[in-house]
């Protein structure tokens, strides 16, 4: 029934930014440990992922025909919940390979020390073909305005990793207009398990031809 409203969404172009001033009661959601089977990305003390990551770019030197190689890198990495930490009177968790969530309002979002700046990157409630922006602080007038945008594909996708098949998973694609972004990077969400595929395609002005991040193992229950 909620593809009957997408035509009539308009397009979230809000912008959360922390308030220092902002006190609120400590946010303690009812998946820690989780047992919502609707959480995107389910955090709680034990949790982990584990992934293959695999990077394929091409060499700075050329060979001795002129041309240059591509050179494949592989590895494994390791996310995991830390604590919850306060920033700016609001609760997120700490999670090792991801930074900075909080859930609020329906929205996940991810706290960008560098940049002071919260960025909404996935919804409790994805419909294909909803959209939403988040743009950084415009503070040199010289490069473009740095914004993100996401996009909700598919909410059904059959995606294998190496851990196994996934049903009904959800596909968000990002694109941004920063110089040395990839083209686009595309999340894939399974209710429960949390991120189980990542995608990046050729990055501008970059050697780095794509990068892949695939389930291996998790725990969340």
């Amino acid at each position: 029934m909620l593809l009957l409203f997408v035509a009539c969404q308009k397009e979230d172009r809000s912008i959360e930014t922390p308030d220092p001033n902002q006190q609120e009661t400590p946010y303690v959601p009812s998946c820690i440990p989780c047992t919502d089977t609707g959480a995107y990305i389910p955090i709680g003390p034990n949790y982990y992922w584990t992934y293959q990551y695999t990077r394929q770019s091409y060499a700075y030197q050329p060979d001795s025909n002129g041309n240059y190689p591509i050179i494949t890198h592989t590895r494994i990495d390791s996310v995991k919940y830390i604590d919850t930490v306060t920033i700016n009177s609001l609760v997120y968790f700490n999670v090792r390979g991801l930074g900075y969530i909080r859930f609020k309002g329906g929205s996940y979002y991810k706290w960008v020390p560098s940049r002071r700046l919260i960025v909404r990157f996935m919804i409790e409630h994805p419909v294909a073909g909803m959209t939403w922006e988040t743009c950084l602080p415009h503070f040199n007038t010289y490069y473009p305005q740095e914004c993100y945008r996401y996009q909700v594909i598919h909410t059904n996708r059959t995606l294998s990793t190496p851990f196994g098949t996934f049903t009904n998973v959800v596909e968000v694609q990002e694109s941004s207009n920063q110089i040395y972004a990839a083209q686009t990077t595309t999340y894939y969400y399974k209710k429960g398990v949390g991120l189980i595929h990542q995608f990046s395609g050729q990055r501008q002005n970059s050697p780095i031809i794509s990068e892949t991040s695939s389930l291996l193992q998790y725990h969340t229950l």
